[in-house]
């Protein structure tokens, strides 16, 4: 347990100092790495680590790297400002998929597939489904009677960036 608390103290000071994108993800990965050394496959399955830790230890990650800042709670998707809602969705997803391929690639062939999906669903889940049902239910940053075309083009991008990152990884 002590291990356990060192990797996470160390993990949470990571994301806290300012690092690039790139130097945050290959500590992180190092980070996950050491954290799983430290159980048995059968242990993670127990502590359910694929399907609730990993994803709560990734997630300040995803926030503080992946997220862009007019993509808060409190910023419109469909301000015209800003870049393309649906491009936003779609890299956001695709670095994502990127971090789950990354975070899982140790893995056998079959186990490494599964848990990659697993991981995806859940932080898209997390991350970008609330931001974009948030948006849809949001009367200041979504008019559905001017902006249809935003928003079907947002929830196309949506479905249309998981199906590709999920074919490349077949």
């Amino acid at each position: 347990l002590t291990q356990v608390l060192s990797i996470l103290n160390t993990m949470e000071q990571d994301v806290s100092v300012g690092r690039s994108r790139k130097e945050a993800e290959e500590i992180l990965m190092t980070q996950l790495a050491s954290l799983e050394e430290l159980f048995s496959v059968q242990e993670l399955r127990d502590i359910q680590y694929d399907g609730m830790i990993l994803p709560s230890l990734v997630s300040p990650f995803i926030e503080c790297y992946y997220l862009p800042k007019y993509w808060n709670e409190k910023a419109s998707l469909f301000d015209e400002k800003e870049e393309s809602s649906s491009h936003v969705c779609r890299e956001i997803v695709t670095n994502i998929c990127h971090l789950a391929k990354c975070i899982c690639s140790h893995a056998k062939d079959k186990e490494q597939h599964e848990r990659t999906q697993q991981l995806i669903y859940t932080l898209v889940t997390q991350h970008v489904v609330p931001r974009v049902k948030h948006a849809f239910q949001s009367t200041l940053s979504w008019d559905p009677l001017v902006q249809v075309e935003d928003g079907l083009r947002l929830y196309e991008s949506l479905i249309d960036s998981v199906q590709e990152n999920e074919k490349d990884m077949q």
